[in-house]
């Protein structure tokens, strides 16, 4: 089998053939959902010694996992709620993540704004705070700022009417390549995942209980059956929809969370900036992401359908916007100057009786007939979720309640060797791109650094990527789309203007071999790059 799965990545080898071989055996477990949740439940039950295989509908990390604030952290905001039990485990999973996963989790420094008319009060943030470094059992430094301290960490933000200002630390992620990384993990320990493929149904026994899927290629249309022992529901905010096939009502309340993208020279910060937004108190943040400043996030009931592309609305940019005015000094920010947008959809466990900032971000994990769901939860909180789920998943196939030994997989290390190569076949990468490109591909750095054209590391103008980083996609990384290596694998859609239109004719150039693709079919998938870039990712009415 691992055979045939090597040969699906070429580009001569017919998908539906690997489909055939997938339904000629019995899975001890198929995941449904190629996000977060589904890739880490896929690695922790792979690790275990099960046989596992994972099916996502559109890309990897399409999702809410490529569509989020960026940001691993314990939840400071949760401490107003009395969540102990949610920060403590947000807040020790994000210093794991901060020393696993060096390059592509990296630390961030945060300033914390209470201004006049805030309900917030120095004291009770302060005292939050202290709980908050306990529950981490970090050494980070916090505290509150005086003015000049302030001033000279944001010189942007407005002074008038400032009460206090206090400094923490959290960290920030790439959530997508944090997605692929965690997948391919999960593929070393002998599970297979595919794209593109949608569950159709789920397959019963005699007693009724879930035995398997029904799966179709969307590229061929090829339907197949593949049995499973036992049938994992990670799809996220389209849980609902897979649980209602078993007669199950909806738990979930689809949130959407909009944000902004704005040029780094017309928002400039070297930290995130954080302050309740004078219309409703919600926390709003305005932090440096990969050499562009992103702003969010609301917090609203998506009315839309789950299928189609979620888009931030004209009101919740409005919304964006006027925070930022009311607490940085005269930048004149409109919709002109913005780089584009993206939204979210939180699968927040919710009955919809109390505001959706109340709603609990607590995971749900369930067994119904065979079918586990896991859904709800944080990005953070990732692989405790994936431990949970994979004692839900022993207790059903031992019958015994058998639980995971150890503690939950962590991210592999990049290699000392592996570094010490790079380092010295491209003494001109220099360290901080070392550790940025180890971050990404972790035990996979040097299969993408030997052979790479020295020039081709050269980074494209506006971003961190390269075009070695594009090319090693467009061969490896199962693009089917350009949107999934332009928006997903790396990150230039949203980092460029209207999506690196600009672009074009190099990405012609350098991606049509690569990728397998003749002029039509480029041509074809570039005219449907934009117009999604235009409907779903630009700036309104801009």
């Amino acid at each position: 089998m691992y055979t045939i799965i090597r040969r699906y990545f070429s580009k001569d080898f017919r998908k539906a053939e690997l489909i055939e071989r997938l339904a000629s055996k019995v899975w001890d477990v198929a995941v449904v959902g190629g996000g977060i949740t589904g890739v880490a439940v896929a690695r922790e039950a792979a690790h275990a010694g099960l046989s596992v295989v994972l099916f996502e509908q559109r890309d990897f990390a399409c999702g809410t996992s490529s569509r989020s604030s960026k940001m691993i952290h314990g939840g400071l905001r949760y401490l107003k709620q009395a969540k102990i039990g949610l920060v403590k485990e947000g807040a020790r999973e994000r210093e794991r993540l901060l020393q696993e996963g060096a390059g592509l989790v990296e630390p961030l420094k945060y300033l914390y704004l209470i201004h006049e008319g805030d309900k917030m009060r120095p004291w009770m943030l302060s005292s939050g705070l202290r709980l908050y470094q306990a529950l981490a059992k970090s050494k980070r430094p916090f505290g509150r700022l005086n003015e000049m301290a302030c001033w000279l960490s944001a010189p942007n933000v407005r002074l008038k009417g400032l009460k206090a200002a206090f400094s923490y630390f959290d960290g920030i992620v790439d959530d997508a390549r944090l997605v692929y990384r965690v997948l391919r993990e999960a593929e070393r320990f002998g599970a297979c995942a595919m794209n593109y493929t949608k569950v159709e149904g789920l397959l019963r026994n005699a007693k009724g209980e879930v035995a398997g899927l029904a799966v179709s290629d969307l590229r061929s249309g090829a339907t197949h059956e593949i049995q499973a022992r036992v049938v994992v529901n990670a799809a996220g905010a389209l849980g609902d929809k897979l649980r209602a096939k078993l007669g199950k009502a909806p738990m979930l309340r689809p949130l959407r969370g909009a944000h902004l993208v704005f040029p780094q020279q017309r928002l400039p910060v070297a930290l995130s900036v954080t302050f309740a937004h004078h219309q409703d108190g919600r926390p709003i943040y305005a932090f440096p992401w990969q050499g562009v400043t992103l702003v969010g996030t609301t917090d609203v009931d998506h009315k839309a359908s789950l299928d189609e592309e979620p888009v931030a609305s004209e009101a919740e940019v409005s919304y964006l916007l006027e925070g930022i005015e009311r607490r940085f000094r005269e930048l004149g920010l409109g919709q002109k100057d913005m780089l584009g947008t993206y939204a979210g959809i939180r699968p927040v466990v919710g009955r919809g009786d109390r505001p959706p900032s109340e709603e609990s971000r607590e995971e749900a994990l369930l067994d119904e007939q065979g079918l586990i769901t896991i859904t709800g939860g944080k990005l953070t909180t990732f692989r405790v979720m994936a431990q949970k789920t994979l004692a839900s998943i022993l207790k059903r196939i031992s019958g015994r309640g058998l639980q995971p030994k150890g503690r939950p997989v962590g991210l592999e290390p990049t290699t000392e060797g592996a570094l010490s190569l790079v380092m010295e076949s491209y003494p001109g990468l220099g360290l901080p791109s070392t550790l940025r490109l180890a971050g990404r591909y972790g035990q996979d750095l040097w299969a993408f650094m030997k052979g790479v054209n020295h020039a081709d590391l050269k980074t494209i103008q506006g971003t961190p990527y390269s075009f070695a980083e594009l090319v090693h996609a467009a061969e490896n990384e199962r693009i089917v789309h350009l949107d999934d290596l332009l928006l997903r694998r790396t990150r230039l859609g949203h980092l460029l203007p209207k999506g690196g239109a600009m672009l074009g004719g190099k990405l012609k150039a350098r991606l049509l071999a690569p990728l397998g693709w003749d002029e039509s079919r480029w041509n074809a998938e570039w005219k449907d790059y934009l117009a999604l870039v235009d409907r779903a990712y630009a700036p309104k009415g801009g």
